[in-house]
């Protein structure tokens, strides 16, 4: 009965801690400066990440047909 009690004051003093830093205040994001109607610049874009960033992390669940909405080809 000893070790259950001992248990459960462990798992209590670990879980404060969570409680305490989910409570904390709000950080303020800046607000990013992105066009989404400059479909160069998108296109810029989806081009810089299939040349950089799609060699080491996946896109399991992008879209590859929505490259269309931005002017891109199946060849692009």
């Amino acid at each position: 009965m000893n070790a259950i009690k001992k248990l459960c004051m462990l798992v209590l003093l670990m879980a404060v801690p969570a409680w305490a830093s989910a409570s904390g205040a709000a950080v303020h994001l800046d607000k990013a400066p992105v066009n989404l109607q400059d479909q160069a610049s998108l296109q810029r874009g989806a081009k810089l990440f299939t040349s950089r960033c799609l060699a080491c992390h996946a896109a399991a669940y992008m879209r590859y047909n929505r490259l269309h909405d931005i002017g891109m080809s199946d060849e692009q």
